[in-house]
């Protein structure tokens, strides 16, 4: 049985299609951990029947919050603009016969075509499949005792997901499934394929030379706020 975490903050226009796919046996709960959305989101969640929890924004809180109230073995942290594979719950409980597993992700899909966003898509699977370090909007599944004993999910402005992945490593396997997930894309839609990519690779950098993650969060904020979009 599983309990999916989803960190909203104005998703109303995501949020609907994402709980419909979550409606499947198996999933005993879908958490929605709201940051303090102004748009109809806090409805979307409230009509949907799903436990509907107002936290500090921030995705790091947000997603502690979650996984705090869920009592299920294991955990999918999912984006609200994602929409996990058909057949999530038998991938995730086919992952976790392995008891060396700890942690996974589904394959990175966007649901934009663009040679340079298949590029992208492309090398963020080979990464992730070379360095076993994969990030939120891929899905993120967990062992909930697992996230226990590495001290929980850190409410940081940016990365938690890089954070706890890289402390899970230490207690055991992260994999990635074969199964793919679709997301919308919509920050290199937004900001340029090319400013969202130096902005990812810039704050990663950063984060593994030890810059303090707030930093890293206004610099990655003054990136994409620049006035010209850079598109590929």
């Amino acid at each position: 049985m599983i309990t999916v975490v989803i960190p909203t903050l104005n998703e109303e226009n995501y949020l609907q299609r994402v709980l419909t796919s979550l409606a499947v046996p198996g999933v005993a709960e879908v958490v929605v951990v709201d940051g303090g959305s102004q748009d109809r989101t806090c409805q979307i969640a409230g009509d949907a029947g799903v436990t509907f929890i107002e936290s500090q924004p921030g995705r790091g809180t947000q997603m502690a919050t979650g996984a705090g109230v869920a009592k299920t073995p294991y955990i999918l942290f999912l984006h609200a603009d994602t929409i996990p594979p058909i057949d999530f719950v038998d991938e995730i409980g086919r992952t976790f016969a392995d008891k060396s597993v700890v942690a996974g992700a589904f394959r990175l899909g966007i649901d934009l075509k663009s040679p340079a966003l298949h590029a992208i898509q492309y090398l963020a699977n080979l990464r992730c499949r070379i360095f076993e370090s994969p990030y939120g909007d891929q899905g993120i599944f967990v062992r909930r005792q697992a996230l226990v004993d590495i001290g929980g999910v850190a409410q940081i402005p940016l990365l938690e997901d890089v954070d706890m992945i890289r402390r899970l490593k230490k207690v055991g396997r992260v994999v990635l499934s074969l199964k793919s997930v679709r997301t919308s894309g919509r920050s290199w839609s937004d900001h340029g394929t090319i400013r969202t990519t130096m902005a990812n690779v810039s704050t990663c950098v950063g984060y593994v030379m030890g810059v303090n993650p707030v930093r890293l969060a206004n610099w990655r904020k003054r990136i994409l706020s620049a006035k010209e979009v850079i598109h590929a």
